[in-house]
């Protein structure tokens, strides 16, 4: 019984995923947010290496400026990142409501609400960063219970981000994830990475990629084209980076679709939860079944 309960939420998963990804084919445009965020955010880490080896090397960081540093770190990392996944979400509500969203019109949805993203960002690295340190510093058994604690936070803000970009006013960090717990407590008393799917659905979508690419580098060792009494086959430099820079382009806009997929799955759910009515593309039966009547007051 519970396998076959197991196979349901999978193939109610895969069918969130693939109307997310019909979602995504309308406006494919909104796949071009998480790229821009990621590099955001490599440009981002520039200036934090930097400052970093100068302090290292005139020995200037101690526990609390090594604190403040890291918690600024974190901090900008995780504005870029729900801003743009906030844009995302805006934008495919904006298609859920009949509009025709742009690049545009979701980064202002996501910058007229830049001051309640930057809050609960702080929170939320804040929030992590104690979390790990207080990992480094419980035996191991303390470690367990941090992690738990870790992935209840986290599930207590899945729907975080559409609470404050969705809202009318201003939410406050602490009252978006509240709000995001009355949600769950709702509607939605399973798993909700299982629920979704996105989370599984891309785990094998990465590791499928990983093993084409390891096939394709495995290959040419294979072959028998090495010259006679040659110590073995050495691939060009004129081939070895043109492929390199091939797999991890690759491997990066995979990653960027993926994060589309889940931020326009979670804008369904919420829209429908909310709204009480499905997206186009998604089927009103299939997100009543993905949301069960069970509490989730065991988890919260």
């Amino acid at each position: 019984m519970e396998s076959t309960a197991k196979i349901s939420r999978l193939s109610r998963g895969w069918q969130i995923t693939k109307s997310s990804w019909r979602v995504l084919k309308l406006d494919k445009e909104l796949a071009a947010l998480p790229l821009v965020s990621f590099t955001i955010q490599l440009l981002a880490l520039v200036p934090f290496v930097l400052v970093a080896i100068a302090l290292r090397a005139n020995n200037q960081l101690n526990n609390w400026r090594d604190f403040a540093f890291t918690l600024a770190l974190y901090f900008v990392l995780a504005l870029i990142t729900n801003f743009f996944a906030g844009a995302v979400i805006f934008g495919a509500t904006q298609r859920f409501r009949g509009e025709n969203p742009t690049i545009s019109s979701s980064l202002a949805g996501a910058w007229r609400k830049f001051g309640p993203l930057a809050a609960f960002s702080l929170m939320m690295a804040t929030i992590g960063l104690a979390l790990r340190m207080l990992e480094d510093r419980v035996p191991f058994a303390g470690r367990i219970a941090v992690d738990l604690l870790g992935a209840a936070w986290s599930i207590a803000n899945v729907f975080a981000l559409p609470v404050i970009v969705l809202s009318e006013g201003s939410v406050a960090p602490f009252d978006a994830t509240k709000q995001s717990v009355h949600t769950i407590k709702q509607i939605w008393g399973e798993s909700i990475v299982v629920n979704l799917g996105i989370g599984f659905v891309s785990g094998l979508a990465v590791l499928g990629y990983i093993l084409i690419w390891a096939i394709i580098a495995a290959v040419p060792f294979m072959l028998p084209i090495a010259a006679p009494g040659a110590p073995g086959f050495s691939i060009p430099g004129a081939v070895f980076i043109p492929v390199v820079l091939l797999a991890v382009g690759g491997f990066i806009a995979l990653i960027a679709v993926l994060s589309v997929l889940s931020s326009i799955a979670k804008a369904a759910l919420y829209h429908y939860a909310t709204s009480g009515q499905a997206p186009e593309a998604f089927n009103a039966e299939l997100l009543r079944t993905s949301m069960t009547p069970k509490k989730a007051r065991k988890v919260f």
